[in-house]
């Protein structure tokens, strides 16, 4: 058989996860209310009878080096820099409970977005366990990726595992979504969109 040489050629979305420790977890925590006057459910898709406003300052001065790292694999993945530093534009607190869900969709008015979940109910969990369906799992974070143009380059990826500290970064147009669950508890995340900042 030929040696033939073979270099892989990057293509499609970044999306990137990194872990916050916990104490950055707590620290974001304490900055998430469900309070009504920070009602934030006009600006988004989801279907969640809990969804608030962050400060985005407080929540900047913790995030930053999460942004910066994903500025640098960037360079690497695409080939170019971007050129600015990633700049807080938005950011909310989702509460999921039983039977809220959040349909597929993207975020606007912004280049990037972030996922960060804050906690899981120790009952979701159990029922992620249980789950025997072939599709994907209560409470999962799920991106789906295509091709341009392509209807049959279309691919998913779930995320297996939940957990507190768990974040994703990604451009603002990769399409995401996540189904719903039965047990009692909590699904907690935070998101926030982010522009280029020159």
């Amino acid at each position: 058989m030929r040696d033939i040489k073979t270099q892989t050629i990057h293509s499609g979305p970044l999306v990137l996860y990194m872990k916050l420790t916990p104490e950055e977890v707590e620290q974001i925590k304490k900055l998430c209310k469900k309070d009504k006057k920070k009602d934030f459910r006009k600006q988004l898709a989801g279907i969640i009878k809990h969804e608030y406003e962050v400060d985005i300052n407080k929540a900047s001065r913790i995030l930053y080096p999460y942004w910066y790292a994903y500025s640098e694999v960037h360079k690497t993945w695409y080939g170019k820099a971007i050129e600015g530093s990633l700049s807080c534009t938005a950011g909310w607190v989702n509460y999921m409970q039983a039977g809220d869900c959040n349909p597929i969709h993207v975020h606007t008015d912004c280049q990037f977005s972030c996922v960060l979940f804050l906690h899981v109910s120790k009952n979701l969990r159990e029922e992620r366990k249980k789950f025997v369906g072939s599709g994907a799992k209560p409470g999962s974070l799920i991106f789906t990726l295509r091709a341009p143009q392509e209807h049959f380059h279309i691919t998913e990826h779930e995320t297996n595992k939940i957990e507190a500290g768990d974040f994703y970064v990604f451009p603002h147009n990769v399409l995401h979504s996540v189904p719903s669950f039965r047990s009692k508890g909590e699904r907690v995340t935070a998101s926030f969109n982010l522009n280029i900042k020159k």
